[in-house]
């Protein structure tokens, strides 16, 4: 996979949960997420590895990449931002934000007993 460019990364880490999804073309190509009432910045770094090689992407594979800038928790949100700014350090990506508010949910199960969502899709306008 490593030779597909123009992916998407969104990334979240705003509530109890914290997830990074891949997608394109409004396919999702890769999802994790993790529950954690703290130590956001450490899941979403194992995560961020996991990703990285399982699908054998860096960051010039990206064309854009999706941000929460709340309402959450400060600590948890600025972790996530700094993640970012380390993984994209030498590349430049647009970056959108949005709001927890501002979600296209995708995916969702019946059951699914979660009281926040990870991010699937940000629609932006």
């Amino acid at each position: 996979m490593s030779n597909i460019k123009n992916l998407n990364m969104a990334i979240d880490s705003s509530l109890s949960y914290c997830s990074i999804t891949i997608f394109k073309d409004e396919k999702i190509i890769w999802n994790k997420e993790k529950k954690c009432n703290f130590g956001h910045e450490k899941y979403l770094s194992i995560l961020l590895d996991k990703m990285v090689k399982e699908l054998k992407v860096t960051p010039k594979s990206f064309s854009s990449l999706y941000l929460n800038y709340g309402p959450a928790r400060f600590t948890c949100i600025r972790s996530c931002h700094s993640l970012m700014k380390g993984y994209f350090i030498h590349h430049p990506v647009k970056i959108y934000a949005y709001t927890v508010f501002e979600h296209f949910y995708l995916g969702l199960k019946k059951n699914h007993h979660r009281r926040d969502f990870e991010i699937h899709l940000i629609m932006v306008c």
